[in-house]
């Protein structure tokens, strides 16, 4: 008890010391858009709950400052993949909860069931919830096709055979995970959506009614519209992108991150900007340093290749990106120490937003943001 008064009282002096420290780097959180997102994904899915997914600190937004957001919405569900995530969200709201990572069994006894429900992928988990004998939520997970984890259609009439010997467990929820759903053929996802119609059909003939079935994440909510599909696991599509149709212009990214300029360096022409020389000044130019590297999130990849925005002006990055440090050219722009450089851009058509750093360098927007590291102070904007 004295341990965990000491902590609440260190984390409140640690916030405080924070909030009156001025950072180089920010990530700013667009409210709005995150608001505006959700609203659409509910008015094209009027069937379904939406369940926001959270984990992966908020894909790279910030966990907590998107709970904040999302409390205006008074959702039914958030959806995270660790407890370690589940109590950072309980620092916001006491809403439900749903866990769909695995954890050891063993912790089980360790959790706060109160308001959190966990999704059930083997035997032993399920064997592990039942006889700590509290009344428990669960959600089974079906493995249709994805085959990274899940109960087999096969193997299920033995797993609902188990839960019924556990009284107080309450199969709240059924779920699978669709493994191809950006693809323009549906084939697959189509074969998917059927296995789980087929294991909603045995768990009901078994005598259970769960009360929330859900397969979809963002790209499946494009393409799955039936009415037994009621719950949706929003995640990448709530922070503004769509993994199907990039620059999607119903969407809002919703994180900006900014930074700020460290140092500023005339170069004369043939002068070498930064590791390996990879860089070699044509002309005479100015350029400015950011303390902003792929420790933070910028990626290696990047050298000489990405941009970074100042005012409506897009500034190369010229040499090899650091661990903690970029340089970008000034051009003709009078920048000196302590001006601030967009790093991520919200708007998609710029050359520095999240859709156009993927292209860059053939990744996807789920790696670019959840690679902004959580040591970046977070701020709802």
């Amino acid at each position: 008890m004295i341990l965990f008064m000491f902590k609440m009282l260190y984390n409140r002096y640690l916030s405080k010391f924070e909030r009156q420290v001025a950072t180089l780097s920010r990530v700013e959180i667009l409210s709005a858009n995150i608001l505006h997102n959700f609203d659409y994904f509910q008015k094209e899915n009027p069937q379904a709950k939406i369940f926001p997914v959270l984990k992966s600190n908020a894909y790279g937004h910030g966990l907590k400052e998107v709970t904040q957001i999302l409390e205006k919405r008074g959702v039914e569900y958030y959806v995270v993949d660790s407890y370690y995530e589940a109590l950072q969200i309980r620092e916001v709201t006491n809403r439900k909860i749903l866990l769909i990572g695995y954890t050891k069994p063993e912790n089980y006894k360790n959790f706060k069931w109160k308001n959190l429900s966990i999704a059930i992928f083997d035997s032993g988990s399920l064997k592990a919830i039942g006889n700590l004998g509290k009344k428990i939520n669960i959600h089974l997970f079906i493995n249709t096709g994805m085959n990274r984890e899940g109960i087999s259609m096969d193997d299920l009439p033995l797993y609902l055979a188990e839960l019924k010997k556990y009284s107080r467990i309450n199969l709240e929820g059924v779920c699978s995970h669709l493994a191809d759903a950006d693809n323009e053929d549906q084939s697959f996802t189509e074969s998917q959506r059927q296995k789980f119609s087929q294991a909603l059909t045995i768990i009901e003939k078994e005598g259970f009614n769960p009360k929330y079935r859900h397969i979809s994440a963002t790209g499946g909510s494009f393409r799955i519209k039936n009415p037994e599909i009621n719950a949706i696991r929003l995640g990448i599509g709530l922070y503004g992108y769509n993994p199907i149709k990039p620059f999607d212009a119903n969407l809002r990214p919703a994180l900006r991150l900014i930074s700020t300029i460290v140092s500023v360096q005339s170069l004369s022409e043939g002068e070498k900007v930064s590791y390996n020389c990879a860089f070699s000044a044509d002309k005479p130019i100015k350029i400015g340093i950011l303390p902003v590297g792929y420790y933070e999130f910028l990626d290696r990849r990047l050298s000489n290749l990405g941009k970074v925005k100042y005012e409506n002006d897009f500034l190369p990055i010229v040499g090899r990106v650091c661990m903690n440090l970029t340089a970008i050219d000034l051009k003709d722009h009078n920048l000196k120490i302590g001006d601030e450089i967009t790093i991520i851009s919200e708007h998609p058509r710029d050359l520095n937003s999240v859709d156009s750093i993927t292209q860059q360098i053939n990744t996807i927007s789920y790696e670019i943001l959840v690679r902004v590291n959580s040591s970046i102070r977070r701020k709802i904007k």
